[in-house]
């Protein structure tokens, strides 16, 4: 399905489609980097890996969430004039 999704999205001529492949490609980036942190063997290094990870990802997703208003201004929209 994402695959797919992939496909409509770079085919489209919509202006925020590369946005939403870069917020796409860092959730996936995000979720597999967790994901091979809490594979590691318990310990200290664990603990504080597994919290930067999380820190990292929380970043990227409150600087995307605040920046997705500026692209949605630049999206061709009819706003029912």
């Amino acid at each position: 399905m994402l695959v797919l999704l992939l496909g409509i999205l770079t085919s489209c001529d919509i202006p925020a489609a590369e946005y939403v492949l870069h917020t796409l490609s860092v959730a996936v980036g995000g979720g597999i980097c967790v994901v091979l942190v809490l594979q590691l063997p318990a310990g200290t290094e664990k603990d504080i890996l597994l919290t930067l990870t999380y820190a990292v990802v929380v970043f990227f997703i409150l600087v995307q969430g605040l920046s997705i208003g500026k692209v949605a201004k630049t999206l061709p929209i009819n706003k029912g004039n």
